[in-house]
């Protein structure tokens, strides 16, 4: 007998556990650990459970509060995913103390693999489109006011700099500037 998860999850939903159960056990067990950690009312457990499961249900009561979290919780998966496949690739490529992977090396796989990432969350292989946020489809106006704001930035970081003082700074760290 096969199982069938996606039966499973849309009765999952039917039946209210994403909007029900799921917020009231995150806001139970934030608010629960918050009370045992910061001890504000003692060291009794049945206090801080009872305290947690009152603030819990009481969330249940705003249907707003529920929505939010309801909207909020994915995308915040998300922004943990990336963050953790970020951290994957970079740990794929800065394996051990070698210092080959110093400077410009370095500093062009970490490009490498912030453009990889941004292409797996924007590419539809399906379709074979770009699905790039609108917030990229900037207006010839737009990336002329950003390259003139660029390259002010540029001309005055290029002028305040202590040439000799500066010898420290995190480009040299890096490895992008040599000395």
């Amino acid at each position: 007998m096969a199982i069938d998860f996606e039966t499973a999850f849309f009765a999952w939903q039917s039946s209210g556990l994403f909007t029900v159960v799921l917020p009231f056990l995150l806001v139970f067990t934030l608010v629960f650990a918050v009370l045992q950690k910061v001890k504000i009312l003692g060291e009794d457990k049945r206090v801080n459970v009872i305290i947690a499961i009152i603030v819990g249900l009481l969330i249940l009561q705003s249907n707003f509060a529920v929505a939010a979290i309801n909207n909020f919780l994915p995308n915040i998966a998300l922004v943990l995913v990336v963050a953790i496949m970020f951290i994957v690739v970079l740990g794929l490529l800065f394996v051990g103390d070698d210092d080959k992977w110093k400077g410009v090396v370095g500093g062009w796989s970490t490009v490498i693999a912030v453009i990889g990432i941004f292409w797996a969350l924007t590419f539809d292989s399906f379709n074979e489109i770009w699905n790039l946020p609108p917030w990229l489809f900037l207006s010839d106006s737009a990336k002329a006011t950003l390259l003139v704001i660029f390259t002010i930035i540029v001309v005055i970081w290029l002028v305040t700099r202590d040439s000799e003082s500066n010898k420290e700074d995190s480009f040299y760290k890096v490895g992008i500037l040599k000395k």
